[in-house]
Formats: C-alpha cells, sequence, structure tokens
C-alpha cells in the first residue's frame, strides 16, 4: 500500500469507479448497472461532464484514487480510446500500490482475446498504437495483461443480463464492506502502508500458483496486526478465507498421530472457510475434494508447530490455484519446514524512533505527535520501550488521559506494569527453547550482549554449549539478532527477562545463582561468604557501592566454577579517564585483602585456587594489587583485562596460560617488568599502552607465533627490543611515542601497519624490504632520522614522515637522489585530488538523528558528497589512523558541528586535530556550526578538557595540547549558529546553499573579458539565423546540459539567486551545480557576492533566440514564451502543449481559467502588469508550477 494520504478515503463522494468504452455499453450495461447501484446505495463515479482530450486527466486519475473498488468493462472497441487505456494503466497502478480491488467485465468480447491482444481486439489495440511511442505501449500491454487475469465476469456465460449485473453489485455491496474493515487498521497501525505494499509483492496476487508466504518477527514487533490487515485487504478476493489463532481451541487439538481428531479439524475448517453448518469429514480426500478447485485465503496465526498446516491443507495440494497460505511464527526454522522459501520470508522487524513515536503518540494523544509540553515527556517513555510496538501501546494506553504531573507520578509504576505484560508475551519462546539454547539466553542476557558471535563461541569453548547451533536458533526465533559484522544484539526487554529468569531460580539466596550482576546483592554475597558452586559470573559495578569493601580470603572459596570476572567503577565513555577506583566518598579501595597489598605473597591451600583454573574471563578496571596471587594458575583464561592497574609485575616465572587470546595492562603505569608470555603460544592482541616503566620486551616474545597486533604506544623508557625474531602472524605494531627506542624493530617480516612515530629512530634500513607486506607506516615526528634506504621504494607502502632531514650524500652513494624515493609524504600536494566534498566531524549522540540526517539529506538534494567516521562499520585506533585521517585531507571542507558532548570525545578531538592542520596546511574550509551551545560554552569546554588533562588520567600531555589549541582555533572561526528560537530547516538550507555554492563557484572581479569575448562573434544588430545555436555550442564548447541551463537563464531566471535557479531545477534532468559552474567560468554568466545571477543583455537575447529559431511562426511549440502577444495568443487560444516550460505576460491581457490546459510541463510563470483597470484576474495553476512571478 501506499501512503495513507495516497489510500482511498471512507469520506470519498465516491465508492466506484466504472472505466468503460461509451460507444459500446454506455447505454446499455452501464445504465443497468448504475441503477443497480444507485438501489444499494452505492455511489459510483460518473464522468460524463469531463471533457475527453488526448491523455487522461487530472480529475480522472484523483476519481479512480480515491475509489474503493474500479470495475472495468472490456468491450470489443475498449481499446480504441487512449482515454480507456490511459484510465486502465492507472487502475492497475492502484491496485499494486493502494490494493485497490479490480473486477474485469468482459462484456461480448473473449477474456483471452484481451489477454493475448488477438482477433478483432487486438486489431483495434494495434489501430490505437500506431504513432505512439513504445513505452506508452508498452504500459497498455502490460495493464491489459494484468487486467485480464484477474477474477471477473464474462457477459457470454450468463443468459439474462440482469442476474449478471445483480451479481457483480452484489459482489461490489460485499467487498466495499471489507474494504471498510480493512481501513481499520490504516488508522490504527501506524506504518502499515509499507508492511502491506511488501506483503502484495511476496503474495504475487496475479500468479496461478499456490503460494505460501511467512510473516516472521520478535514477540510483540505486530506480526499478528499485520496478518490480520492483510487477511481484512485480501479476503474478500477469494472464493474461501479464514484466519486461525490460538482463540479457536478445536485447532490446537490437531495432531498427525490421531486420525479422528484430524477429520473433526478439518471438518470445522471446512464449515468456517465455506461458511457452511455440519459439514462431515469420513476420509482425508474429502479436503482435496471440496477445495481442490476453489481459490481460498488461509492465515495461521502464531504457528508453533506444522502438524496443523499438514492436517488441513496437506500444506498446499489440497487447495485450488492462485491460493495464498500466510503463516506467521516466531520460528524462522519452522516456517522453513512447512515449505516457505527463505525469500518468501517476510520478517517483521522493529519501528524506527519516528514510527514508534507516532504509534505511542496515536495511543497516548490520538494523535500522530506530541503536545509541546509532553515532548520530553515522550521521548522518555518511547525509549522506555525499546520502540517495540506492543510496549508503545502498553505503555501509550496507559497514559492516555493524564496529566503531565500524573505522567511523571506514575511512569516508574507503568514501566513495571508494562514490563509484566511484555514479559507474558516473550517467556513463550523462551519456554520452547531446549535446555542448551536457554543457557546460551542466559549468557547473553546477563554478559554478552553487544558481543561478537566469535567472543561468544571463545568465552564458551569449553563448554558442553552447541554455541554455533544455539545461536542460530536464537536468532531464527527472534531472542537475538545477528548483525552483518556478526555482533549479537538482544532488544532490552529480553534482556531484563533473561536477567530476570536467572533472579528468579534463587530470590532469597542470590549466592546460588549463575550470574550476580547486583551490587549490592554481590556485595552482601562476597562479604557474607555465601557464593556456590552455582555462580558462573560476575560483573561488579564499583560504582554502585557506596561503603568501603573489605573481603576476606574465604570469599570466593565457594565459587568453585566462576568462569567470568569482570570488576569496574566507571561508565564505558570513562574507563580510559580514571587510573584508581575509590568507592565511597574519598576512600582508596582495598579489595581481596587476602592477596594482600605488599609484594609478600601469601598462599592458599589447593583447594581455593580452583577459582582461578576456572576462569575464563579476568577483567579489572584499576586494580589495587602489585602483582597477582602465587596461587594464580588461569590455565582456561582467554581474556585478561587490567587497565588502570596498579600491578608492578604479573607473576613470578611462568604461567601456563595455553587459551589465553586477549591481554590488555593499558595505563599500568607502575608495571615494570614484561610478564613472560612463553607459555601462552595462543595469544593473538597485547596492549601496553601507556605502561610507561617498561624498559625492554624480553627474548621469550618470540614464542608469541599467533599474535597479531601489539601496541606499546607512549612506554616511554622502552629502549631495548628483541632481534632476529619473526613473529609470523603479526599483522599492526605500535611503538609511536616510545621516546628513547632508537633501533628499527627486527620482530617481524609480515607486518602490515607500523608505527614508529616521535621516536629517536634514525633510519629506516636496508632490510625493510623484507618486510614485503606493509602498507602503511608513520614516522611522524622522528626528529632523528636520517636515513631512508631506497629499498623502501620497492614496497607499495603509503609512508608518512613530516620532521627528518635525509642525508644527500648517503642517498647519491646509491646512485639516487631524494626526489627518487617515492614516498608520499604528508604535504598540501594532496590537496589538488579531492575525492570528497564535505567531510562531517560531529558526536553522534548529540546529532546523528537531528542535525545530520537533514543537513546529509540537503548535501544529496545538491550533489555534494560528504564523508563522516559513521559511514566505517566497526573501526579501531589503527582504522582512524588509515581511512579517516585520509578522508579528512582528500575533503575540500571540514564542516565541524559543536554540540554539548562534542568535546567528551576523543574520536571527535582527534579528527578536529587534523582538520585544523589540514586547514593551515593545504587550505582546507573549517565550518564551526554550534549546534545547541555558544562560543562561550567551547570556551568553557577548552577549560574542563585542561583541569581534566591536569588529574592525568587519559591522555600524554603532548596530545592534550594539541586538542585544546584546536578547539581553541575553531572557537575564533565564523560559523552558523542554531539557536532554540531559530528555525532549523532555514538555517540547514542556508548552511547547504552556502557550502554548495563555495564548492561550484569562486567568485572573480569583473573585467572586460566579456565584452571582448563577446565581440569576436556577437554583432551588436544582428538578426537570428540558424547559426545562432551553433555558435553557442561551438564558440563557448556547451553541452546540451549547459546550453539547456543557459536557456532557462536567459528565457526566465535571469537576475535570480543561486540558490533560488538550484531550487527551481533540482528535480529536472540537468545537473545545475556543474553547468552554473561552466557558464560562470567560460563567462557566459556572473554571479554577484549576493549570489545574485546576471547575464549580459546580448547573451540573454541570444539564449532567447536559440528558444526562438526552431519555431518562429509556431510559438506553441516553444520551451518558453516571453512575448506577451504571443503568450497571450496561445494562451486564448488554448495551443500549449507539454514542451512548455515557461510562460511571461500581461495580466491584463487574459481572465480565462483555462488558458493553461495541456501545458503538463509548465513551471515558470511570470506576471507583470501596468494596470489592471481594478479588474479581478484569475487563473488557473498547474500541477507542479514552481514559480508564479509578480513583478
Amino acid at each position: 500500500m501506499a501512503s495513507s494520504s495516497s489510500s482511498p478515503e471512507i469520506n470519498s463522494p465516491h465508492d466506484v469507479f466504472l472505466s468503460f468504452r461509451g460507444e459500446d455499453v454506455r447505454i446499455r450495461f452501464r445504465s443497468h448497472f448504475l441503477k443497480e447501484l444507485n438501489r444499494k446505495l452505492i455511489t459510483p463515479f460518473k464522468d460524463d461532464e469531463i471533457p475527453k482530450g488526448s491523455s487522461i486527466s487530472t480529475e480522472l486519475v484523483s476519481a479512480i484514487r480515491a475509489s474503493r473498488i474500479s470495475v472495468v468493462a472490456f468491450s470489443d472497441n475498449y481499446a480504441s480510446s487512449s482515454w480507456c487505456l490511459d484510465e486502465l494503466v492507472e487502475i492497475i497502478k492502484c491496485r499494486e500500490e493502494l490494493g485497490q480491488i479490480v473486477i474485469p467485465i468482459f462484456y461480448d468480447v473473449d477474456p483471452s482475446h484481451v489477454k493475448k491482444k488477438t482477433q478483432g481486439f487486438g486489431l483495434v489495440f494495434e489501430k490505437t498504437c500506431r504513432g505512439r511511442t513504445e513505452e506508452e505501449k508498452l504500459r497498455w500491454q502490460r495493464a491489459l495483461t494484468q487486467a485480464a487475469t484477474i477474477a471477473g465476469e464474462d457477459s457470454r456465460n450468463w443468459s439474462d443480463e440482469a442476474k449478471m449485473i445483480e451479481k457483480i453489485v452484489n459482489d461490489v455491496s460485499n467487498k466495499l464492506c471489507c474494504s471498510t474493515a480493512s481501513s481499520d487498521f490504516d488508522d490504527d497501525f501506524v506504518g502499515i502502508e509499507a508492511h502491506m505494499k511488501n506483503m502484495n509483492s511476496l503474495l504475487e496476487l496475479e500468479s496461478e500458483k499456490v503460494i505460501m508466504v511467512g510473516i516472521w518477527g520478535p514477540s510483540g514487533v505486530g506480526k499478528t496486526t499485520v496478518g490480520r490487515a492483510l487477511f481484512s485487504q485480501l479476503s474478500c478476493q477469494f472464493q474461501g478465507s479464514i484466519f486461525i489463532d490460538k482463540t479457536k481451541e478445536m485447532y490446537t487439538r490437531a495432531n498427525s498421530d490421531d486420525y479422528n481428531t484430524t477429520l473433526d479439524v478439518q471438518a470445522q475448517f471446512l464449515s468456517e472457510i465455506l461458511d457452511q453448518k455440519d459439514i462431515k469429514v469420513h476420509s482425508l480426500v474429502t479436503m482435496r475434494y471440496r477445495l481442490g478447485h476453489k481459490k481460498v485465503l488461509v492465515v495461521f496465526d502464531d504457528m508453533e508447530d506444522q502438524v496443523l498446516l499438514d492436517a488441513v491443507l496437506g500444506k498446499t495440494r489440497w487447495v485450488g490455484p492462485r491460493s495464498r497460505i500466510v503463516v506467521i511464527s516466531k520460528d524462522r526454522e519452522l516456517l522453513r519446514h512447512c515449505g516457505i522459501e527463505s525469500d518468501r520470508i517476510y520478517e517483521v522487524d522493529y519501528p524506527s524512533e519516528e514510527l514508534a513515536s507516532q504509534m505511542f503518540c496515536r495511543c497516548a494523544f490520538g494523535q500522530d505527535s506530541p503536545p509541546d509540553d509532553f515532548m520530553k515527556l515522550t521521548i522518555d517513555a518511547v525509549e522506555l520501550t525499546g520502540n517495540l510496538p506492543l510496549g508503545l501501546n502498553v505503555l501509550g494506553s496507559s497514559l492516555a488521559g493524564l496529566k503531565k504531573e500524573e505522567w511523571e507520578d506514575r511512569m516508574p509504576k507503568l514501566r513495571d506494569r508494562m514490563a509484566g505484560q511484555i514479559d507474558k508475551t516473550l517467556k513463550d519462546s523462551y519456554d520452547r527453547l531446549k535446555e542448551e539454547d536457554k543457557a546460551i539466553f542466559r549468557h547473553i542476557a546477563c554478559l554478552f550482549n553487544h558481543k561478537t558471535c566469535d567472543y561468544v563461541k571463545r568465552m564458551l569453548e569449553d563448554s558442553k554449549l552447541d554455541v554455533d547451533v544455539g545461536l542460530v536458533t536464537l536468532a531464527e526465533r527472534c531472542l537475538i539478532q545477528i548483525s552483518e559484522d556478526r555482533i549479537i544484539r538482544m532488544h532490552d526487554f529480553l534482556q531484563n527477562m533473561g536477567r530476570g529468569f536467572v533472579r528468579q531460580s534463587c530470590i532469597q539466596e542470590p549466592g546460588e545463582r549463575e550470574f550476580l550482576l547486583d551490587s549490592k546483592e554481590i556485595y552482601d554475597v562476597l562479604v557474607n561468604g555465601t557464593g556456590t558452586k552455582s555462580v558462573l559470573g560476575i560483573f561488579l559495578n564499583l560504582r554502585e557501592i557506596k561503603d568501603a569493601l573489605s573481603i576476606s580470603g574465604e570469599a570466593f572459596s565457594g565459587m568453585k566454577n566462576l568462569r567470568f570476572l569482570r570488576i569496574y567503577g566507571i561508565s564505558e565513555e570513562d574507563k580510559e579517564t580514571i587510573l584508581q577506583l575509590r568507592v565511597g566518598k574519598n576512600r582508596q579501595l582495598k579489595f581481596l585483602k587476602w592477596w594482600g597489598s605488599s609484594t609478600r605473597c601469601m598462599h592458599s591451600p589447593e583447594g581455593k585456587n580452583r577459582m582461578w583454573r576456572q576462569l575464563r574471563l579476568l577483567e579489572w578496571w584499576g586494580c589495587s594489587m602489585r602483582r597477582m596471587p602465587c596461587n594464580f594458575r588461569a590455565e582456561n583464561l582467554v581474556e585478561l583485562r587490567m587497565p588502570d592497574s596498579q600491578l608492578q609485575k604479573l607473576w613470578e616465572g611462568v604461567e601456563v596460560l595455553k587459551s589465553l587470546k586477549t591481554m590488555d595492562l593499558r595505563r599500568s603505569k607502575r608495571l615494570k617488568v614484561f610478564p613472560d608470555l612463553s607459555k601462552a603460544t595462543n595469544l593473538e592482541e597485547l596492549y601496553l599502552e601507556d605502561c610507561c616503566r617498561l624498559v625492554m620486551i624480553p627474548s621469550s616474545i618470540r614464542n608469541l607465533k599467533k599474535l597479531r597486533k601489539l601496541d606499546m604506544k607512549r612506554c616511554r623508557k622502552l629502549r631495548v627490543l628483541p632481534t632476529n625474531i619473526d613473529l609470523e602472524s603479526l599483522h599492526s605494531l605500535n611503538f609511536s611515542g616510545c621516546s628513547r627506542l632508537r633501533s628499527f624493530p627486527q620482530i617481524s617480516k609480515n607486518i602490515s601497519y607500523l608505527f614508529l612515530d616521535e621516536t629517536k629512530i634514525e633510519e629506516v634500513p636496508e632490510r625493510i624490504e623484507d618486510i614485503s607486506g606493509l602498507s602503511y607506516m608513520s614516522m611522524k615526528g622522528c626528529r632523528n632520522l636520517k636515513y631512508i634506504s631506497p629499498n623502501i621504494s620497492k614496497l607499495e607502502v603509503i609512508f608518512f614522515s613530516d620532521s627528518y632531514c635525509l642525508d644527500e650524500r648517503q642517498l647519491c652513494a646509491h646512485g639516487m637522489k631524494a626526489d627518487d624515493i617515492r614516498i608520499p609524504l604528508s604535504t598540501g600536494s594532496s590537496s589538488c585530488n579531492w575525492s570528497k566534498d564535505v567531510f562531517l566531524s560531529f558526536y553522534g549522540k548529540d546529532v546523528r538523528k537531528t542535525l545530520i540526517s537533514h543537513l546529509y539529506k540537503e548535501f544529496s538534494i545538491r550533489k555534494v558528497t560528504t564523508f563522516h567516521a559513521d559511514m566505517l562499520v566497526a573501526v579501531d585506533d589503527l582504522a582512524f589512523e588509515l581511512v579517516v585521517v585520509h578522508e579528512i585531507r582528500k575533503s575540500r571542507i571540514a564542516v565541524v558541528v559543536l554540540s554539548n558532548n562534542y568535546a567528551s570525545s576523543s574520536w571527535c578531538l582527534d579528527e578536529l586535530v587534523e582538520i585544523i592542520k589540514c586547514g593551515e596546511e593545504i587550505g582546507q574550509k573549517v565550518v564551526p556550526v554550534y549546534y545547541g551551545v555558544e562560543p562561550a560554552h567551547i570556551r568553557t569546554q577548552i577549560l574542563d578538557l585542561g583541569e581534566a588533562f591536569k588529574k592525568g588520567y587519559t591522555v600524554d600531555n603532548y596530545k592534550q595540547q594539541k586538542w585544546m589549541e584546536a578547539l581553541t582555533v575553531l572557537s575564533q572561526l565564523q560559523g552558523y549558529y542554531f539557536r532554540d528560537r531559530d528555525s532549523e530547516a532555514e538555517i540547514i538550507q542556508k548552511m547547504a546553499d552556502d557550502i554548495s555554492f563555495a564548492l561550484n563557484i569562486t567568485l572573480k572581479e569583473s573585467s572586460n573579458v566579456l565584452r571582448a569575448q563577446m565581440s569576436q562573434w556577437i554583432p551588436y544588430s544582428y538578426t537570428p539565423n540558424q547559426e545562432t545555436e551553433k555558435a553557442l555550442i561551438v564558440q563557448y564548447e556547451l553541452k546540451w546540459n549547459e546550453k539547456a541551463l543557459f536557456c532557462h537563464i536567459a528565457c526566465f531566471l535571469n537576475n535570480e539567486t543561486y540558490e533560488n535557479v538550484m531550487r527551481y531545477l533540482e528535480d529536472s534532468e540537468l545537473d545545475v551545480g556543474d553547468g552554473l559552474t561552466i557558464l560562470f567560468d567560460k563567462s557566459l554568466i556572473q554571479i554577484s557576492e549576493e549570489r545574485v545571477i546576471s547575464m549580459h543583455h546580448e547573451l540573454q537575447r541570444l539564449g532567447r533566440d536559440v528558444v526562438l529559431e526552431p519555431f518562429i511562426r509556431q510559438p506553441a511549440k516553444r520551451q518558453f514564451l516571453m512575448d506577451t502577444s504571443e503568450g497571450c495568443d496561445v494562451l486564448i487560444d488554448q495551443t500549449g502543449n507539454e514542451r512548455m516550460f515557461g510562460i511571461s505576460f500581461k495580466v491584463s491581457e487574459t481572465s480565462r481559467r483555462d488558458e493553461f490546459r495541456g501545458m503538463k510541463k509548465l513551471q515558470f510563470l511570470s506576471m507583470f502588469k501596468e494596470s489592471l483597470y481594478g479588474k479581478e484576474v484569475r487563473f488557473h495553476l498547474v500541477k507542479g508550477l514552481l514559480s508564479v512571478g509578480t513583478p
């Protein structure tokens, strides 16, 4: 279905549209048909008063689209009328787009002749097609073929025409009742139109085949609503129809093993679908006998197994051609088992935020948007539901009619009530899972939501769970969603439900649950030592604990199966800004006293070490221990994450960490000894960033054959690297900021990305050619760099270095010059090769769904190409270095959207530093946009940033200073300001216009160049001839696009603003931006500082003559009419045609309403007057008219 604005309205002045050929049926069939409709109180559309023309009128198009049913009376001469054929095209279009019901009547004509265009009907059609375009003929052929395949009435099969007409009208009446019922969904369910359009496409209603379609999606998302709306819309087009849901108890008894029960179910089914009572079924053959020749519609709601489908239909074997079967289920696998192909399964997904808000407002306010004073409450309420339609309905209905104050008071209680109602719906899907799949569901709900599939499989690898199959099952049953980048996402309601199952299993004894997530309960379990072997995971948020936490050595002794331990105390966004965790007000965390706070090791009995052996995840932010316990034996550990710790060393000797994949000790600034990882042979990622006391990397690292990434950024004391080793899997190596490192690393020959910025390395050695896979190397800020081996030219590598001094004598010794070294340096040379127009820098949560979406749309309209970091799917620091920096430098303009939280993002600030750098080095234009903030606010953010830097929580002083400098420079630039009182749409439009103009036009001073050029070939007095247009094309080398644009300006758009010209012609086939640039560069137009486009009067006269020449004596065929006399003649004679784009004339010389009929492409109308002599002038404006000027 199309949008509701296009759908047939219930209060439409007519119900039925009749398409017919007057000379064949007007006197007979039509007159009786209209009389019978009148008797049934059905209102038809009558076109008697509409004058016939060469094509279908807008009035008829509107009448067809407003009708709920179209009846097409095919007769011998129907195809002799292009008017009738155009009507039919529109009718079929409405059937496809709006679900309009179409009833064909074959009045003394064979349906096959209409379908195949043969015999007399075909000859008439061929005659009508003569002189028509191929496009028109194809449209007509397609419409005739489709209409002829729709079930209708053939008058040749009736001996009594009156009875035939009576049956047709009764059929129309019944279908009108059905279409009225289906319109209920248009009002009650937001977004139903799009669902209906998609479903109609899958159902292929014109096909003769029996087609099965599935509707699939999570509980509460609206699958049943879509199914009921579809049933209401289509049921009247079938000979029998039935909607089966769980309220019909008979169908729940279907059992493939009970023959008699199956017969009873079939009898009930036949009684309902055939609308007959007391049908008896004695064998399975009865179903095929009664339905095998009938076109039926069957909808199964909330199907749990295929037994019922097999019992009543034998899948598709027992129903007639053109039948449609729709199965609704939460289980995609079940739909496939029912025989439904994957491309016929329609997924009902969560609505967008805009649709979700509209759904909620319909329930709460009875309108599509909230009252002004309820805006904030509405946003909060919609966010609370997670865009789940069931939640939107429940919460919106509960809040309907309440005052604002009552909303705020009742919201917490209503939230719990809503959650309870939704849980009842969702729980059914969980209950039908196998026990293994339930366990995976609980793991995701409690621990692994928003993690990758690989991560979950890695963490559960040693369990008895079949994770691969379980994830597929959960996804097939809509309990999780898996994105294209393999990230698992579970809806908030499902997550809360899963956590609720864990909590309810042992409400009074949290120490006996699988997972502990509530900080208060974790506190009690640890302090009291009540944890048991049931506990698999603990996620403790220290921020939620108000009191100091001191735990005895027995706290974990009972948790023999603890596998996942995560201790944190700050939000995800702030993790990297905290070095020391504190619990309570100004109290240092003393955690796990039995581990000790000194370097002396405490021993525990072997039985108490079992917790370590089972651990798969140990994540502890800001750990205050100096070393790991002596009894640390975590051979099953997969991830060890302890950023911001106080660790000085991890352990004595060698630990067997055969399962370890990731180790993260970032910002552990007291760590002195590089851990011995010689037995961690499966380690893939090692993060030691900002471990500023590390001096050397031991040679034992040579055993890490699977290590892919090593990050030791800003390990400032690092001096010694192992030599003559080759880590065969190493992909990325980062030693940037290791300011004491002098030797070029010899760690791997397989590195792709190498970062050595701000080191003391003096040379890039000859062996650089051995790193054959190297694609990116950065040595920015390496002030000691003296020599780069020419062997680097043998590699296809992007190399950045901005501060080195090459020894020319050393290069000459190799027979080379400095210019011979092929190193694409980061210099201004890149500015001449722009790949994007605009780079957008912004903080997503503030502006992505508001300003950026509208700005991106406006840029797209103006064909301005953009790039922003959101275009990258899953990125890390390396991706930022390689891609984002590259895109910034390749963009002509950088737009920086400063919002409340912009300066809180290190990502945004890094972008800004590069943008300011590009502005200084390559002349990139930088445009600040103040969105909801003032420049003074940005200065405050700079001060706040400085205060944060003083705490030393996140980054080194160098980067801190760069951020502050960049913000300071930006705050001094001229930009755009969005204030509460401003029209956002107008400012966005102005921004887009300004940037588009700046990209296309470079203003130049006026000169005599134009006059000199014109004098070469245009005398000041000349007579137009056939060479005028040729001269325009040849002399200035104008192509069709520029020539057409030149004529538009000459005839109608001279002295208009750049923005208006772009806007007037945005939906034309012209490339307006490039065209204006070319005309401007060739001095055919001038553009002032106010962006007003002007054309010299001689050039204007030339452009008008280009339009005039081909039709000197036929003004009605021109594209533009500029002569008042000729314009009025065309208007008075009504000879205007579809070529007409614009007219200029005196208002006083026209007073009729119909002069513009036929000018379908008219877009510009300029009226000027000397005097109207007090007369009132009325005129009809054509649809699509863009500009009416009355100077």
